[in-house]
This record gives structure tokens, sequence and C-alpha cells, in this order.
């Protein structure tokens, strides 16, 4: 149905007792369903309101020959990035401690970005890479900054594919949390949460490829 245009982005779909009915399935199952199509930032839930189609990319959704064939991209890039971005982030941590507070200011703004630009694939994982590439490069190794740089920008579309594997909310949640390390000054916190944030996606990718 949302493939087909029939739900449209920004609109509220049926209520529960009526898609139940239309799909033939249980209300346990249901609400199963649209949790995780919340989870990956296709739809939002309004208390009181109902619940509301924000993203029509349904990638994740499906898993043909030729997606999981792109797994394999994507998986390189995430190991190559988990083997760096951790110790860049620990760094990165070191040099606001030292008295680089623009550091911080810029992750919550590229944070707001993220936020902003939920349901936007386009200008969220611009504001994602944003975010990775101010870390890298206020870890005062220029080699760490211009090697993930150049990851980034040579591969936009592995990018863009892991934004559509893992959702918008997966994102956001590690951010904030690394953000809060940042602001605690913590730097072996906040490399553990780069690493897991990381680990978690290349875990959650080997799920996706055994299904």
């Amino acid at each position: 149905k949302i493939d087909s245009g029939e739900y449209v982005v920004g609109e509220k779909i049926p209520s529960e007792s009526v898609l139940c009915k239309e799909l033939s399935v249980s209300r346990a199952s249901l609400r199963t369903s649209i949790s995780q199509f919340i989870a990956l930032g296709l739809m939002k839930s309004k208390q009181g309101k109902g619940t509301y189609l924000i993203s029509n990319d349904t990638f994740l959704l499906s898993h043909d020959s030729n997606e999981k064939s792109a797994y394999a991209d994507v998986k390189n890039v995430l190991s190559f990035r988990f083997l760096i971005e951790p110790e860049a982030t620990f760094l990165s941590v070191g040099h606001y401690i030292s008295g680089d507070e623009k550091i911080l200011e810029s992750l919550k703004d590229t944070y707001k970005m993220m936020k902003e630009n939920t349901g936007n694939p386009k200008e969220f994982i611009k504001a994602d890479l944003k975010f990775h590439s101010i870390i890298a490069y206020s870890s005062g190794n220029e080699v760490l900054g211009n090697a993930l740089s150049h990851i980034f920008t040579t591969t936009l579309s592995i990018q863009d594919k892991i934004n559509n594997l893992f959702g918008f909310n997966d994102g956001l949640n590690y951010h904030k949390q690394i953000i809060v390390a940042f602001e605690n000054k913590d730097p072996l916190k906040a490399k553990k949460l780069m690493a897991s944030h990381l680990s978690h996606a290349l875990e959650s990718l080997e799920s996706m490829e055994e299904k």
C-alpha cells in the first residue's frame, strides 16, 4: 500500500481495526509491524491522533537478490569505519576536554539537522556524515580525518544504503548518547558508544543476510 502510493507521506494511515480487517492479521501482529515501521523512521505515532506515514522508502522491507548482493559493499564500509572511528572519537573528546569547545557545539548543531530531516534521507545522510566528519577531523589526526572524508565522499551510494537499511532512529539514538559522553568529558565512553554504534549495524546486517 505504501509502494503503490495508496498511503501518502504526511497522511494518517487507517486505524488498527480497519487495518486488521483489510489485511486479515491479528492486532498483535499489526502492532509489531507498525512498531518496526516507526523504528525504521517510516511512520510516526502521535498520541491521540493516530499513526502517520513520514517516509515511503521501504528498501529494508524487500530482500531480493540484488539487495542482498549490496550488503557486501555496505559491510565493507562499516567494517572499515569500525576499525578507525572509535579511536577517532576517543581523541576528539580529548581535544574537547583540552578546550576546543567548538567541537561539541558543532556536533549538537549537526544532530539538530539530523532530527529536522528525519524522513528526508538525502539531507539526513548529509548531516549524519558531517557529524562523523567533525569527530574525525577534531581527533587531531589529519590522516584519520582524510581517510574517513575520502570514504564518505567516494561511497555516497553506500551511505544511502546504510541509511535505508537502518532507518533514522538508530543513528539519532547513538549520536545523542555520543554527545552526552562529550558533555561528560568521558572519552572512553564515547569510544565505546561509537564502537557499539557500528558493531550494532554490522550485527544487524549479518542478521538480514541470513534471512
